[in-house]
């Protein structure tokens, strides 16, 4: 049937459809292999979304902390200010007191002092 054709036709005709559906093969391999990797590289990416989204929100909570600490930090502040001051005009107020007992607004104050320790 194919006799007119030389052996160089023939082994191009035999070896054409065969090197065809090898890479017929080849192509579908590789495109699973990159679907594959495609897949993986989306996963990874979701996980690393996920970690940044917590470490976001732990930054942000840590802000928050922050931000209550340093307010409480300066009402103790003002408490300690106020306190000192309080101190300090009885002290005025009593100048030679270390030759009588300890007034009533200093012992208070002191008093204060060590409750709030």
């Amino acid at each position: 049937m194919f006799g007119f054709l030389s052996l160089k036709e023939k082994i191009i005709l035999l070896a054409g459809p065969i090197v065809l559906v090898l890479i017929i093969l080849f192509q579908g391999w590789q495109s699973n292999h990159w679907r594959t990797e495609a897949i993986k590289e989306e996963q990874l990416k979701l996980q690393w979304q996920t970690q940044y989204n917590h470490a976001v929100e732990m930054i942000e909570e840590f802000n928050r902390q922050s931000a209550r600490l340093t307010a409480a930090v300066q009402q103790l502040q003002k408490q300690q200010q106020q306190h000192t001051k309080e101190l300090n005009n009885a002290l005025q107020k009593h100048q030679a007191w270390s030759n009588h007992p300890v007034p009533n607004d200093i012992n208070r104050l002191l008093q204060q002092r060590n409750a709030a320790h």
